[in-house]
């Protein structure tokens, strides 16, 4: 019997970067000098998605998001991040329905990291996820 189950597949952790910047929140909107960069681990059988971000030139993060949205689009809070968890070693992870850790891990170019500051608060920092 050489089949596999269909759900044997779906258990591995999926691997996705990032890359961020002001530009990218349009023109003018985002911090002209801010980046961030960084991995994420999409666990779906521990329901967990967890980040290792570090970013540069950036004052006083107050938000850190995963939006559904692709590039050049503003989309909905699918997941919210601990901003006091970044520049850190080693990774976090916060809890995530499952269905939005399936949806992200199948189309990650859908979906976008945004890091919010007070002189930026719609968004300093941008990136779409890419495996």
């Amino acid at each position: 019997f050489a089949t596999t189950p269909a759900f044997a597949t779906t258990a591995h952790p999926v691997s996705l970067k990032v890359t961020a910047n002001g530009a990218n929140e349009g023109a003018g909107k985002g911090s002209p000098t801010g980046t961030a960069s960084g991995n994420f681990v999409i666990n779906k059988t521990k329901l967990t998605f967890c980040y290792n971000i570090k970013s540069s030139g950036l004052t006083g993060i107050n938000g850190v998001h995963i939006h559904k949205g692709a590039a050049g689009v503003d989309g909905p809070v699918a997941i919210v991040m601990n901003f006091a968890k970044f520049n850190m070693m080693g990774n976090s992870c916060v809890k995530a329905p499952l269905s939005v850790l399936k949806a992200i891990a199948a189309s990650p170019s859908s979906y976008y990291f945004n890091a919010h500051t007070p002189a930026f608060p719609a968004g300093a920092v941008r990136g779409q996820l890419r495996k």
